[in-house]
């Protein structure tokens, strides 16, 4: 998780593949894909998503991957989201506007 929200891409590639699990939550509910998204690491997002990890996971609090990503503005993680169906339907309105004045909604 570490790896991932550090943007470390070659780190969170490598414990992928000795078989570090793209779906781990913290007690939270925190996924290494939110924490990823949530710090704008397009490049360990894509890395997790194609290891399996679930993007529309909800942490404790009912937060996702694509809601952190949307709050602190990283649209290219958005698309990245979005172009792997993760769910818009949860997102709130002061998000979406902040999608749609990115052109990402």
């Amino acid at each position: 998780m570490a790896a991932a929200g550090g943007g470390h891409l070659l780190c969170t590639q490598q414990l992928l593949d000795w078989g570090a699990e793209a779906t781990c939550s913290s007690p939270d509910g925190t996924t290494a894909l939110m924490v990823a998204a949530s710090g704008g690491h397009t490049h360990c997002v894509t890395a997790l998503i194609k290891a399996g990890a679930h993007v529309n996971s909800h942490d404790h609090s009912g937060m996702s991957a694509i809601m952190l990503a949307a709050a602190a503005g990283h649209v290219m993680v958005l698309r990245c989201l979005i172009r792997h169906k993760a769910a818009l339907e949860r997102l709130s309105f002061q998000v979406c506007c902040t999608c749609t004045a990115f052109g990402t909604c």
